[in-house]
């Protein structure tokens, strides 16, 4: 079972990291040749109603992470009767849920002027633009996506990541290839929007088709009626998924908003710069722990107390690693990558200033570096614990970014979101996982994560201090940060965890894959 759960993970994990790696370079492309092509404005439009439609997923209530977790016990025990019955709920859901994104989207139509601000006419067709948007996120819940789930929740990812990764390549291809073919003409970037969409759809089409033919027993045409114990406490699940999903949004949707309505939709364009490059790291982390969530849940339902913590601490060592180093990265090598290979159509400064970037890291840090406990929490069923004080913790975000904005600007609209989450969930969550999850004392957990948070710091200092020493423009500094981003942060934390039981667990496991796959390849 073990080298089972391992195997699966290593696959999703490879198969994801891929997946986001293809994304990365590609997003990069299309990024550049939507700035040289057609300006910022474009790229702020893009990111205003990228965000904007956040909100409309709401709709989804958080059916589908309920569901995924609902199917780990029954693919474990290889029961198809419940299975059947759980997916046939979720398609008719889905449906459901297709009908209220687009009824609320549509309704969104006449206020869509006010969230839009430029300093002359908009570059663009706005209702048509919103419209496609608007479209590609029914598609999403009308063409089969749900049942990308089952093949996740059976540590099957990886069929999802590759065909992912495909239709990606795919869609940039087509909406590169129409913005640069017809740049000079009206309804170019509404031309490349309506390819995504068609490509989307057919991602969706053909993961839906795998799934059929690995779990042929899901295309019944009837299941048995969810029972209503079962339903009672989904609903339960959905109500508190949903209220962290709420929360979720008004901590990050909010931001690109109220930065277009007051300070302007171009300004949206230089964020999402940074935005962009944040969020692919935050990617390719969430990743990792994504692929191992369904094992964890496995690993939950089959193991114990001992053997569940031990596994915890050493995915939880890793993932701090991995977010430090992340962050002294993302601080220092920024603002000279925008410089490099970001250059405006019409010439417009794309960097931001230091303040802002250091809160737009701290933010990362944050948003990374608790996706153990995310995972574990999730995997426990503690899908209710913490809900009403992520809410609070959202209003508090609204209410501080529109005081903030007025008074400090760009950097007052992202420095709420750190102290919004700093004061209401970022330290509840080890709380959840060890009072309620592990049954075990917090305050000892709650109080490393205070620590590490105050080493993450230093080292991003420490980072930042010693690529001052290759201060300047050219590629030449620039590479030299990068070695210098890539070896500092990472001696600094194994002179310090060098001797820890987690960190030698993780080594081990890192010498057994690599031992395997040599034996394999003799």
């Amino acid at each position: 079972m073990e080298n089972s759960r391992t195997k699966n993970s290593l696959l999703t994990m490879a198969s994801g990291v891929g997946q986001k790696i293809v994304s990365i370079l590609i997003g990069f492309v299309s990024r550049w040749v939507y700035i040289a092509y057609l300006g910022r404005e474009f790229v702020g439009v893009n990111g205003l109603f990228s965000h904007v439609l956040t909100f409309l997923s709401l709709a989804e209530l958080g059916v589908g992470s309920a569901i995924t977790v609902y199917l780990y016990k029954p693919l474990a025990e290889h029961d198809e009767r419940t299975v059947r019955t759980y997916m046939h709920f979720y398609k008719k859901c889905y449906r459901v849920i297709g009908w209220a994104v687009l009824a609320l989207g549509a309704a969104l139509v006449p206020v869509l002027p006010r969230l839009v601000k430029f300093e002359g006419a908009p570059p663009v067709n706005l209702y048509l633009v919103y419209g496609l948007f608007l479209a590609n996120s029914v598609a999403s819940y009308w063409f089969f996506a749900y049942k990308s789930s089952i093949l996740s929740a059976d540590q099957k990812a990886y069929h999802v990541n590759n065909l992912g990764s495909a239709f990606s390549i795919l869609a940039s291809l087509a909406k590169c290839g129409v913005v640069m073919l017809f740049h000079s003409r009206p309804g170019a970037f509404e031309l490349a929007l309506a390819a995504e969409l068609g490509v989307g759809i057919l991602k969706n089409v053909c993961i839906a088709r795998k799934a059929d033919a690995l779990y042929p027993y899901i295309r019944a045409k009837t299941a048995d009626p969810m029972p209503r114990g079962v339903l009672a406490a989904m609903f339960r699940d959905v109500r508190a998924l949903f209220i962290n999903n709420l929360s979720f949004k008004l901590l990050s949707a909010v931001d690109t908003i109220v930065v277009s309505a007051a300070l302007g939709t171009a300004l949206v364009g230089s964020t999402e710069n940074y935005t962009m490059i944040i969020n692919y790291v935050v990617m390719v982390i969430a990743m990792v722990t994504v692929s191992l969530a369904p094992s964890v849940g496995n690993l939950s339902h089959t193991e114990g107390q001992a053997r569940r913590m031990e596994v915890f601490k050493q995915l939880d060592l890793a993932n701090f690693w991995i977010s430090c180093v992340s962050a002294a990265c993302l601080y220092q090598l920024l603002t000279p990558f925008i410089q490099l290979f970001f250059r405006d159509k019409g010439g417009a400064d794309l960097t931001l200033s230091g303040a802002v970037v250091a809160c737009l890291v701290f933010r990362f840090y944050m948003g990374t570096v608790n996706n153990t406990l995310t995972t574990f929490k999730n995997a426990m069923g503690l899908l209710r614990q913490g809900c009403y004080l992520a809410l609070a913790g959202g209003v508090l975000n609204v209410f501080l970014t529109l005081w903030l904005a007025a008074r400090m600007g760009l950097v007052g609209v992202y420095l709420s979101t750190v102290v919004s989450e700093v004061f209401t969930t970022f330290f509840a969550q080890g709380y959840y996982v060890f009072h309620d999850g592990f049954g075990l004392p917090w305050k000892g957990y709650v109080a490393r994560m205070a620590g590490r948070m105050a080493l993450a710091a230093a080292v991003v200092l420490a980072t930042h201090a010693v690529c001052g020493l290759f201060a300047g423009p050219g590629l030449g500094n620039f590479i030299l940060q990068c070695a210098v981003c890539a070896v500092l942060p990472n001696l600094v934390l194994l002179a310090l965890f060098a001797r820890d039981p987690a960190f030698l667990g993780v080594l081990g496991r890192a010498k057994g894959i690599l031992a395997g796959l040599a034996a394999k390849k003799r």
